[in-house]
């Protein structure tokens, strides 16, 4: 598994998410540089984490490595829509509410979800050795 490629695909692809959310909600986000890119080999069944008071989105590079082009299409704009979500509306209690799932919509054009299907071979291999 190569983490500088993982990395480098999905901060080009955050910030292809930022720029379009940019021109979407320019007064919320104009002048707001996209969020950190992390790659965390801790994240095993996780896929992504969002943490917006750091201004940071974290990937799991196992189900990454193994699922790219979900990351790219799915997990990738869902992170990226809870910093935006949170920027718009700061008092949303809700973290895949109302707000988040048209914010999601609006920004990929899919149907947005609350979670994934995304199996980790790997994690999976070793807990069944483990049995």
């Amino acid at each position: 598994m190569d983490k500088v490629y993982l990395l480098d695909v999905a901060t080009k692809r955050v910030a292809i998410e930022w720029a379009k959310a940019q021109k979407l909600w320019p007064q919320a986000l104009a002048n707001v540089k996209p969020p950190e890119v992390k790659i965390n080999a801790r994240l095993k069944t996780t896929a992504g984490y969002a943490y917006s008071k750091a201004h940071r989105v974290e990937f799991s590079a196992e189900l990454f490595w193994e699922h790219t082009e979900h990351f790219v299409v799915d997990t990738i704009p869902h992170e990226v829509a809870h910093i935006i979500t949170d920027l718009r509306f700061p008092n949303e209690k809700s973290h895949h509410g109302q707000p988040w799932r048209d914010t999601m919509f609006v920004l990929s054009g899919r149907e947005p979800k609350r979670l994934h299907n995304m199996i980790n071979s790997e994690w999976e291999a070793k807990k069944a050795k483990a049995l």
